[in-house]
């Protein structure tokens, strides 16, 4: 009994011990979270892009919407976008069925869309491509969504930029309190920023029939915030 006493006692103070020495470690540490942010301008754009046709069958749309989507491909040819630069969504044909009272089914026709994009990376063609898509018939932009190439690149610069802000910061605190930063212990990073335009775009088909001239498309992209954020944790001597 006597033993089991001892050897229960034992187990506390060890406990202790930690807890002290947990509590100890966290007072010898301090957490900054760094940032930076940089404004530049897109150098890209990416468009969204609808293609609609109808018919009495399968076929029939489906050459359809083979004549629309060559149409496209030459507009964005024009505005020198490559083939590599365009990526197909979803394609889909589907039945118009009627549903009558009794039970029966009545096919009225075919319809059919495919959706794409296309990366444009000449930003000041970005209205051409725009309005050359728009004009076509039974075509839609859907969006236009502004980036960066390289993008990558800039965000790991950022990061660097960031971590050292963390680390300018967490240096005037601990000199301030009579310490001195030691190393880095742990860092969670994290980005943000974009830019996006939604066009929600007509067909056109009563400006075309009408032979109106329509304004040209321009759109002001602006700039676009990159912003890093890195949660840091330093040792502290």
């Amino acid at each position: 009994m006597k033993f089991i006493k001892t050897l229960c006692l034992g187990l506390v103070i060890t406990a202790l011990m930690g807890i002290g020495n947990a509590f100890a470690a966290e007072k010898n540490i301090i957490a900054v979270t760094g940032t930076a942010f940089s404004e530049v301008k897109p150098n890209m754009a990416t468009v969204s892009m609808r293609v609609e046709a109808k018919g009495k069958d399968s076929p029939q749309v489906r050459e359809a919407l083979a004549l629309q989507i060559a149409k496209v491909q030459q507009a964005l040819a024009f505005a020198g976008v490559t083939e590599d630069k365009v990526k197909t969504g979803q394609y889909n044909i589907t039945a118009n069925v009627i549903h009558r009272r009794n039970g029966d089914r009545q096919t009225t026709g075919y319809r059919g869309n495919c959706t794409f994009t296309a990366q444009v990376e000449e930003i000041n063609k970005i209205g051409t491509v725009v309005d050359r898509i728009g004009n076509i018939a039974d075509v839609q932009v859907n969006s236009v969504n502004f980036g960066l190439l390289h993008r990558e690149e800039m965000e790991r610069n950022l990061l660097a930029k960031a971590t050292e802000n963390a680390k300018d910061k967490a240096t005037i605190v601990a000199t301030a309190g009579g310490r001195t930063l030691g190393n880095l212990i742990s860092a969670d990073i994290d980005s943000q920023g974009g830019s996006n335009i939604n066009l929600a775009y007509a067909t056109n088909d009563m400006a075309r029939s009408s032979g109106s001239k329509m304004t040209s498309t321009q759109l002001s992209p602006g700039t676009i915030k990159l912003t890093a954020y890195v949660r840091t944790q330093w040792l502290l001597q």
